[in-house]
């Protein structure tokens, strides 16, 4: 299991994330330390997986980076988990699974070094 210095070092993040595996491993670890909460949305059949929301110790980091006091930053527990039993849970969740599909690809973006754009400058 990675350890708390694993998950803050950048390298040691890359290394943890490339397995599903890894990630769930990071993901408990950020829960225990209170960077991140979770729940499991209620089913009809079966179980949900976990969610993962903002924790109170994460919020903490937020607000010291903004040089900000948790108080100002506005961080409430309830409020982040609220959206555990919001009708929009489904909705928001397919938006941020699906999101990145609609982005435009890197390759459809002209390069100003590539081939085609050297010969229109020579032009």
């Amino acid at each position: 299991m990675p350890t708390v210095a694993d998950l803050a070092d950048d390298a040691g993040a890359q290394r943890v994330l490339r397995a599903p595996l890894h990630r769930r491993h990071r993901l408990i670890a950020l829960h225990r330390h209170g960077v991140l909460d979770r729940f499991r949305p209620r089913t009809p059949i079966g179980s949900a997986p976990w969610h993962y929301v903002l924790g109170e110790a994460g919020a903490a980091v937020l607000a010291q980076e903004d040089g900000i006091d948790l108080a100002a930053f506005g961080y409430r527990r309830d409020r982040a988990l609220s959206i555990a039993y919001s009708q929009r849970l489904t909705h928001t969740i397919d938006s941020l699974r699906n999101g990145p599909d609609l982005a435009v690809p890197r390759r459809a973006i002209p390069s100003p070094y590539s081939p085609h754009a050297m010969r229109l400058e020579e032009a």
